[in-house]
C-alpha cells in the first residue's frame, strides 16, 4: 500500500479531524501539477502548501498529492480574462495558481470538492467517490526539476513542447515525411 498522511474515505460525512487537515492544506496552497495519466482511476493535484508543510520539518519540504478517486466530473472556471476596472495592468501573477479556499459537501455518489484563490485564479470543482492526501518528499521533484519548487510557485514541469525544444530544438516546424 501507499504511505499516506490521510487515507480516510470522505464519502458523505467529514469529521472535524478531516476538516482540520483540509484547512491546513488549502489555506495557502499552490497548484504545481495536475496528473491525468490515470484519469479512469483518479485525478491528482500536486500542491506546495507552506502552512501545512510546517508540520513536517524543513528537511522534508513536502509536496502534497491530493488524489480524487473515481472522478465523475471535473470543472474548471478560468477568471484571468475577467475585466477588473481596478487593475489596469491585468493580473499580477497569471502563471501562479493559488488556492486559498475550499468547500466539501456530500453529493450523490460521493462528494463535491471545490477550491479557489483570488479573483483572477481558476476555480476548480471535482465530484468523486473519495479522496486521499499523500506526501512526497520535496527532494524527489527537486531532483527531477531543479529549482521549480521555490517561490514564485509555478507548474513544476514545463509543457511537452518546451521539453522537446530543450532536447531537439524547435520540433513544431518539423514534419514526418518518412
Amino acid at each position: 500500500g501507499r504511505s499516506s498522511i490521510y487515507s480516510r474515505q470522505l464519502a458523505r460525512v467529514m469529521s472535524q479531524e478531516d476538516m482540520t487537515l483540509f484547512e491546513w492544506l488549502f489555506e495557502d496552497a499552490y497548484l504545481v501539477d495536475v496528473d491525468l495519466s490515470s484519469w479512469t482511476e483518479h485525478i491528482a493535484l500536486y500542491l506546495v502548501a507552506p502552512h501545512a508543510a510546517e508540520r513536517y520539518g524543513k528537511e522534508l519540504r513536502p509536496l502534497f498529492i491530493v488524489e480524487f478517486l473515481r472522478v465523475r466530473s471535473w470543472d474548471c472556471a478560468f477568471h484571468h480574462l475577467d475585466p477588473d476596472p481596478a487593475d489596469e495592468d491585468g493580473p499580477r501573477h497569471p502563471i501562479m495558481w493559488r488556492i486559498e479556499h475550499f468547500a466539501v459537501q456530500p453529493v450523490a455518489g460521493g462528494l463535491q470538492f471545490a477550491c479557489w484563490g483570488r479573483a483572477e485564479h481558476p476555480r476548480m470543482t471535482i465530484v468523486c467517490e473519495r479522496m486521499m492526501i499523500r506526501v512526497m518528499p520535496g527532494q524527489i521533484p527537486e531532483r527531477l526539476f531543479p529549482g521549480r519548487l521555490k517561490p514564485p510557485y509555478r507548474f513544476i514541469r514545463p509543457g511537452l513542447d518546451e521539453l522537446a525544444r530543450d532536447h531537439w530544438g524547435d520540433v513544431s516546424s518539423q514534419s514526418d515525411r518518412s
